[in-house]
This record gives C-alpha cells, structure tokens and sequence, in this order.
C-alpha cells in the first residue's frame, strides 16, 4: 500500500480478524517465521491437467486467421507495438509456437493502434469471430484511465485501468468532465461488469537501465520459452511475506495462499519483516511464488508499521539482488504501475533471471479474496484465466471489499505472459485418432481385427511416447500403471475381438515425462455374428391347403442391425427384401422346404429352414362296412389320401353323432343296439383338414350270424361301442 495509507477490510472481516490476532499475540513462538512451512489450506485441491484443445497457429502482420480442420479452437491475440516489431519477430514467433504447442490458436496483429478503444473494438471483434479467450500486449499499447473519487478510506485516483479492455460487454462512460477518462463503470443493456477475456502486458518501455525495449522483450520471452521447456524451475513452494500492518489477515490469506500451495513459508512476525530482511534474504531463496504485502509506491516498498521505521526497498535495488522467484503477487499499493519509471513489477518482471509474471496492482489498493485467485492457480489454470474468474467473484458487494471494490480492484493487472501455468507444461494435448479398417465409430464393421492409427500432438517438449487401453468403458483414461506402452503411432488389434463395442483410448507423454490427462477416445464396434432367424409360419410340418402360402419370419440383430432376407422354397428364391413377410404362390402338392436368409448390415448372415405340405386333394372313403355278430356290430372302413394322409373319423347315427375316432383308426365296434334299421354315416379327415363322407344302411336283425348292408329303422339307445381294430396304414405324415 502507500505509504502512509492502511486500507482495511470490511469491517465485519476485520471484527472476526481482530480475535485471532489477539490470540496470536498472547502466545510467544520464536518459530513463528517459520511456522507454517508445509502447511496446508482449509481444503486441498488436487492438481487435474488443464482440459486443453488442440489448435493451430497464425503468424501474420494483421487479422487473418488458419484454423485448425477439426475442432473449434479458443484464440490468443498477441499485439505487438508496430515500432518494435521487426526487432522482435524471430522471439514472438517462437512464443506463438510454444502457445500452439501447448494447445492455443494464436494472432498475431501488429499494425499501428492509436486508442484503447480501437484495441478494444479489435479485441471485441476476435471474441466474437474467433473465439478470443486473451489478448498479450507486447511494448507500449494504448491503455484507459479511469478515475474515482475519494470513497471509503481511499483519495481520488486516476489510474490504468485495464479492466476496460477485458470487460467487452459492460458499459464504460466518460461523463464528468468529458476529458478521455473514463468515471463510470456499468452493466448495461444484457452485459455486465465482469471480464469476457484477459489481457497481459509484456512492456519494458519504463526501465532505464539495460539494453533497448526489444532486448528487454527477447530476453524475456527466450526465458519463458526455456521455462515451457523445462528450464527456470524453482521449488513448488510459496514464501507469503506480511508487513506489520497486515498480520491480523496474515494466516487467512496465507491459508488461502495455500490452495495453490501446500509447501509454503508464512513470514508475518513484525520483528522479522524488514527491508534488509526481504531485500537480501528472501529474495535470493528458492521459491516458485512471492506473496508481499507491503505499503509501497510505484518504484520503492516501505516497511515497518504504517510503511516506516523498518527500511525501504527501491526498484533499483531489486534489480541488483536479483530477484529469484518465478511469480509475485504485490499486494503493494501501485506496485504495478507499469508506465511509472522503473516501476516495481517491471523491474521485478525483467531483472530476475527466474521471473516469469507479476500480478498487482496500477492504483492505491490490491488483490484480496484471495480464494478465487489461488483456487484455480492450485488446479493449473493459467494466470490469466485465474485472473479472470477473480474478477468474476470479487467484483461485488459481498467480496472482502465490500461496497469499494472497485476502489480496491479496478487497478488489478498482469505483467508478462498470461498464459503460464505453476505447473510448466502440465498440458499434453490428446492424439488424433482415426482408424483405417474401422473409419467412421458410428457404424458397425465385420473386421474383427481393428487396426488403429494416431497421430503426434504437438508439444513443446516433443512427444516420446504413448500408453493404450483397449476395452468396453467409453471414459478409460490411460497411465502408466495401467496403460500399454508404445512409442508407435498404429496399433493392430491380433486375435479377433468379439462382438460388441470396443473403445480404444490412448494418452501422450511428452519429452519430459509428463503424462497426458487429455484423453483420446475412439470407438470401434464389431459385429461378427449373423442374426438370429425364426420361422413364425408356416408352423413346423403344418399341412396347408392351398397353393399359396403366407410365409412369416422374425429377426434379431442387437448389433449392426437387421438388412434384409432372402426366402427360398425348396431352393428357389421366392423373395429378396426388407419386409419380414411374403406370399408363396403356385406350390405344387407335397412336402416343400423353406429356408429364410437374414442379413445385417455389416453383411453377416444367419438361416432357419422349416418343412410344410401342401394338400390340395380329399380323402377318399375306399370302403366302408359292417358285419354284425349276434348283437354286436362291427363297423369297418379304409381311406385312400395321396396328399397328408388320413387322420381321423367322425360317426353318426341316423343324422345324430356317435362318435370320433382316434387318429388312424379304421374300424369300431357297436354292441347292444335295438334291432331295426339305421343310417350310418361316416366323414374322414386328413391331416391337412380336408374331408370326404360315406353313408351306409345298418340292419340290426335277431341272428346269430348275420353279414350284409341292409338300411334298418331303429333308434340306438343304450347302444355299446365297442373299438376292435386300431391300427391302419396311413399315407402321408403322421
């Protein structure tokens, strides 16, 4: 903060606050410098691998844009001051590159540009047609001012504010007085006050020390490409440095320090923050993150309780340590002031031989809520996007700074590339995978034996290598435990896979060893078996009889699907369609043969074959008597069928049924009948159920031994019957 000047918290955080510092107090701890290294925050994030796409570059002098064939990429714009352009093209191309390794689309604009609203209205432009998702301001690019008025413990401040140029959608006015800068900051019609994009800016105009502007920028930009490469690295801890008048918030915000780092250093007891303290021992020690909260002004830090008393820190100074760490977040009022001569984040940004990113801020105030940054620092999300989604959640009334954030925030920014991770090159993009026996995973192949193809992603550290899964799980991430090896980019499928659907998932590892989270998935579906068929009619054997025949069949087929099918009777087609019925015609008398073809759509078959007759023709009742002995009536018949075969009979009496026969029976016998005369009547079927009739004259007379026809009158109550014979040759199936 500046000196002089404390900026404090709402006041129900800083009530809440105020308990824990007293309790604080009352405990002596000599170790308190040291207390809480290896700490660990209020929860713990784990560390996925950011959900990257894969994108292609655009190197070019204004707008014009290459896209990747196969997916819908998100776009970094890189907009280079035109003046200093051709100085520094072969390092911003080499940037580009990193950026399109590591999963981005990138443009590259660098005509001249005369305001930050015509920077503005490019950037609104990109993220509406090109899915803009950051911009990175390389040199001395228009920027806004804004400018409020005394609010809340702070003075009237004009300021940058670059919060203009990644809020597209808010409205900004330039009201009292109209003078260029802008004093009124809304939603607006649909939009809002929060950022769509970030914007970083990578401008060492301010120094007066060193080499030119464009050896500035070279010498940056070779050292992030060398930390993209593995280089630069410092350990995965946090030193968290608060000033004496910080410390009642000293454990909250290191707490929230560490959802990004577990592994940290929390230095606030007052005896032992000061200048010489931070100045030439803290500096100089190996760390990946530098938190300061310390009162400052553009160019020096002031130590000691209201910013005195403890020493003061220069930019000049800095420079000559030289600072170690690779990130610093100056909560150090106008710490970030970058178009200030030898501004503090400049210098920390371009004389440190790890730096990489500051965050802080071009005004009086700096970052707090401290979750919403740390949050997705901790899950790898870039600098930039974490930036952004903290913008998104501080900037209300319920955020540490209340009703005055804007007086808080407004001036928040990053110096140097946004689009660094704490975790350097944690993205390795997914292969594309395409299969030359199996092309289109929508659709089912008789190709048992899959052959699968990929190509290298690109990735700034190469690729050395692949590990695979083939199984049923559409969502198997491949690792080194459980994946197969390979340095090779096709894999075929040896032994024959069953039927079914098949997903095959392949993760890259890149020349450092990382291992791919983005996952490549590739279905592939077989289906080697015929469908199943089943004959719905004719039944099995039925005995049909006419010469056409309706013929009806089911299918199944839970893979590919069913086709169509063939029917052929007795080896002759009769259909070749998509139906599941047809109608045979013109059958001859006989035994026929029908067999059903079914077909999927991969061109596998299955057959279900059933035998029927046809019987055109009646039976024929050839004979049809009786012989009568004593009482008993004996009453006998053959019948002729060329086509089914006889099945059975039916009997009756002078016009009244008497009886049914057995299949095949011939003959029956009648006892006890009334004398008299009767009209016996017989009709035979055949299996096919077609009939024939015979009638006869029974005469039942008083006699011992009587054989003839003779027609007789009488009833036959009180009748036995009486079956004798049973078996007749029958012609046709039984």
């Amino acid at each position: 903060m500046e000196r002089g000047l404390i900026m404090k918290p709402r006041p129900v955080l800083l009530a809440i606050l105020l308990v824990g510092i007293i309790a604080f107090n009352s405990i002596p701890n000599p170790l308190l410098e040291q207390a809480s290294v290896g700490e660990s925050g209020p929860h713990r994030h784990t560390l996925p691998l950011r959900e990257s796409q894969r994108y292609s570059a655009d190197v070019r002098g204004e707008a014009s844009m290459v896209p990747h064939p196969s997916i819908t990429p998100s776009t970094v714009a890189v907009v280079v001051e035109s003046s200093i352009y051709a100085n520094i093209s072969s390092a911003v191309a080499q940037y580009m590159l990193d950026l399109n390794n590591t999963g981005y689309r990138t443009l590259l604009y660098t005509a001249p540009i005369s305001s930050a609203e015509e920077l503005k209205g490019n950037l609104s432009v990109w993220y509406t047609d090109d899915a803009l998702i950051g911009a990175v301001l390389i040199g001395r690019l228009p920027y806004a001012q804004f400018y409020h008025p005394a609010n809340g413990g702070f003075n009237a401040e004009t300021f940058i504010c670059d919060l203009f140029l990644m809020d597209l959608d808010g409205t900004w006015s330039d009201l009292n007085p109209v003078d260029g800068i802008y004093d009124l900051h809304t939603a607006g019609g649909s939009g809002d006050i929060f950022p769509e994009i970030f914007v970083a800016r990578i401008d060492p105009t301010c120094l007066s020390w060193g080499g030119t502007v464009a050896d500035h920028i070279n010498t940056y930009l070779a050292r992030v490409h060398t930390y993209r490469t593995g280089g630069v690295q410092r350990s995965h801890r946090a030193l968290v440095y608060i000033d004496d008048d910080w410390t009642p918030w000293g454990h909250l915000w290191s707490s929230r320090i560490g959802y990004a780092y577990q592994v940290r250093t929390t230095v606030l007891n007052p005896t032992w923050t000061n200048a010489t303290d931070w100045r030439l021992n803290r500096l100089t020690q190996d760390y990946q993150w530098g938190h300061l909260c310390a009162h400052s002004s553009p160019t020096t830090h002031y130590f000691g309780p209201n910013g005195s008393g403890e020493g003061t820190v220069s930019s000049t100074q800095i420079r000559a340590v030289p600072p170690a760490f690779n990130f610093y977040n100056l909560f150090c009022c106008s710490g970030a002031r970058w178009t200030s001569t030898d501004n503090l984040g400049v210098t920390y940004l371009f004389s440190g031989p790890n730096s990489l990113a500051v965050i802080g801020s071009t005004k009086t105030g700096s970052m707090m809520d401290y979750d919403d940054f740390y949050g997705p620092i901790g899950q790898n999300q870039t600098l930039g996007d974490s930036l952004r989604e903290w913008f998104q959640h501080s900037l209300r009334t319920d955020s540490e700074a209340g009703s005055i954030y804007l007086e808080w925030y407004y001036g928040m920014n990053i110096l140097g590339d946004p689009l660094l991770q704490v975790y350097y090159d944690c993205t390795v993009l997914a292969p594309d995978v395409f299969s030359p026996t199996h092309p289109n995973s929508s659709l089912w192949y008789a190709n048992d034996t899959p052959v699968v193809n990929w190509t290298a992603p690109p990735d700034v550290n190469g690729i050395s290598g692949y590990y695979y899964i083939l199984d049923h799980d559409p969502l198997t991430v491949p690792t080194a435990s459980s994946g197969v090896y390979t340095t090779n980019t096709s894999v075929t499928m040896d032994g024959g896979l069953s039927s079914g659907e098949w997903y095959f998932h392949v993760v890259a590892v890149d020349g450092v060893g990382n291992v791919g989270n983005d996952t490549a998935h590739f279905k592939i579906q077989i289906d080697t078996g015929g469908p199943a068929v089943t004959v719905q009619s004719p039944s099995l054997r039925q005995n049909l009889t006419t010469a056409s025949c309706q013929i009806a069949w089911s299918v199944n087929d839970a893979l590919s699907g069913y086709a169509y099918s063939t029917v052929s009777i007795d080896e002759t087609q009769v259909y070749n369609g998509t139906s599941l019925t047809c109608l045979a015609v013109s059958l001859t008398e006989g035994v026929h043969l029908v067999n059903i073809t079914a077909f999927d759509n991969v061109g596998n078959n299955g057959s279900c074959s059933q035998e029927f007759l046809v019987d055109l023709t009646d039976p024929v009742v050839e004979t049809f008597t009786y012989t009568q002995t004593g009482l008993r009536v004996d009453i006998i018949w053959s019948v002729v069928d060329s086509g089914s075969g006889y099945k059975y009979a039916d009997l009756f009496l002078n016009g009244e049924f008497m009886l049914a026969t057995n299949v095949s029976q011939s003959a029956v016998s009648v006892e006890d009948l009334d004398l008299g005369e009767y009209t016996l009547k017989i009709v035979v079927y055949d299996w096919a159920g077609r009939n024939a009739s015979s009638e006869i004259a029974l005469t039942v007379v008083n006699s011992e031994y009587l054989w003839g026809t003779v027609p007789l009158a009488v009833g036959v109550s009180m009748a036995v019957i009486v079956v004798y014979a049973l078996v007749v040759t029958r012609r046709g199936r039984q």
